[in-house]
């Protein structure tokens, strides 16, 4: 059954191949069954680099974790950050600030809420396959500062009211990447939207908004040998835009 995640559009980015899109919206199983192309098994260096990538960002998660100990909510396995259903973080009430670890969030509504509110007609709708869950890998939830913006499930955006009192959520990605691209971008700005729709849709919005602040954690935020990590890290506190949670 095809469905429609956060790397088929990053994916689709890179290529800007019609055939491609339409062939990651399976997965190899079904692709074999279908007689269909299966993906080719990675060469040794290229697999080399995707498991560096997930060292990679293990690394960052249990960076944060040494930092903000208490602060940071996530579910280890081995040693490993798991995801971690969001709705139960945002039930309980977490305080200011916390980091949700690899947060995971899915609503059966999800696809056609969203796609309502980005304007698609039902016979565009149709042609749309199912969403898969989506897991960003860091959300920071903080009070929000005087002039947060908030992002609205439309995708548009407007500054929140004085005295707002609901708390703001923060999206961002780790990425091994030298830097960002449009491609990494687009998967962080859909989480955000889709994340504003997921509020809704699961009655938050009086509780929560998401924050226009998005960003990459990339290998150029990185400090050397990243010996003293709270210099890198603590800061998040005070102004993730400008450290965690910077756009690279």
């Amino acid at each position: 059954m095809p469905q429609f995640r956060k790397n088929v559009l990053s994916q689709y980015l890179r290529t800007k191949c019609d055939k491609q899109l339409r062939l990651s919206l399976y997965s190899p199983p079904e692709l074999k069954a279908m007689g269909w192309p299966v993906p080719l098994e990675a060469r040794p260096a290229v697999q080399i680099l995707r498991d560096r990538g997930k060292e990679w960002e293990q690394a960052k998660m249990q960076d944060l974790e040494l930092v903000f100990g208490t602060h940071l909510r996530g579910i280890k396995e081995d040693g490993k950050f798991k995801r971690i259903e969001l709705g139960p973080v945002l039930a309980s009430n977490p305080a200011s600030p916390t980091i949700v670890a690899q947060a995971r969030f899915e609503h059966p509504d999800l696809r056609s809420a969203f796609l309502a509110n980005i304007g698609m007609t039902a016979a565009e709708m149709a042609a749309i396959p199912p969403f898969g869950a989506f897991e960003p890998d860091i959300i920071l939830i903080r009070t929000p500062a005087d002039d947060e913006i908030e992002i609205f499930p439309n995708g548009n955006t407007a500054p929140i009211a004085t005295g707002d009192q609901r708390k703001a959520l923060l999206v961002s990605d780790i990425k091994h990447a030298g830097e960002a691209n449009s491609s990494y971008s687009s998967e962080v700005a859909l989480y955000a939207v889709l994340l504003a729709n997921w509020l809704r849709l699961n009655h938050l919005e009086g509780s929560f908004f998401v924050a226009d602040h998005l960003g990459l954690w990339t290998r150029a935020k990185e400090v050397s040998d990243l010996e003293e990590p709270s210099q890198v890290l603590v800061p998040a506190l005070a102004d993730p835009e400008q450290s965690l949670l910077a756009a690279g």
